[in-house]
């Protein structure tokens, strides 16, 4: 019996390995103890199913945000879709680890989530090479926002001169 802690363990020292993100380890471990503490402890995982999985999310749908932050006080507002989706993802790629490690023979995820992104288009984790461009894409946008500042600076300075020199009171020239 593997419980979803020993799989999670696993599942670090193998993302370590690859040399995946610190960030995308963490993430992918915290939405899984998520899932784990909702379960309680010493699941196994072959017994996990999809409608364990389908509860999970409900439960999040109907959680407050801030519920357990050790910083910020509990709000009123529930969870956005977006914050349920990141947990999703977390979890999906760990059964996507699951099954290639061949811990597991298919991810109830699949069936709860299905096949909404192609196949061609699914990406559970992003490669160094990936991550690199994405670098280079945040420098070129950063870039790109300096550019306009500047030239947005540069255009509120013309005009500004060009209302003063408007309001500016006209000398009369005398020719003597």
């Amino acid at each position: 019996m593997t419980t979803l802690s020993d799989a999670l363990t696993a599942y670090r020292i193998c993302a370590r390995a690859e040399g995946r993100s610190p960030r995308t380890i963490e993430w992918i471990t915290s939405s899984v103890r998520y899932f784990a503490d909702f379960l309680g402890e010493g699941k196994d995982i072959s017994a996990i199913t999809a409608n364990d999985l389908r509860r999970f999310i409900v439960t999040l749908q109907e959680c407050r945000r801030y519920r357990d932050h050790p910083y910020n006080s509990p709000r009123p507002e529930k969870l956005s879709p977006q914050s349920i989706e990141t947990y999703c993802r977390g979890i999906r790629a760990f059964f996507g680890f699951l099954e290639r490690e061949e811990l597991i023979n298919s991810s109830p995820m699949t069936r709860v989530m299905g096949d909404r992104v192609p196949e061609d288009m699914r990406e559970d984790e992003l490669t160094d090479y990936k991550m690199g461009l994405l670098i280079d894409l945040k420098g070129w946008l950063w870039r790109k926002r300096v550019q306009g500042r500047g030239e947005k600076g540069r255009a509120e300075r013309a005009r500004a001169k060009a209302e003063a020199e408007a309001q500016r009171p006209q000398q009369l020239e005398i020719g003597l």
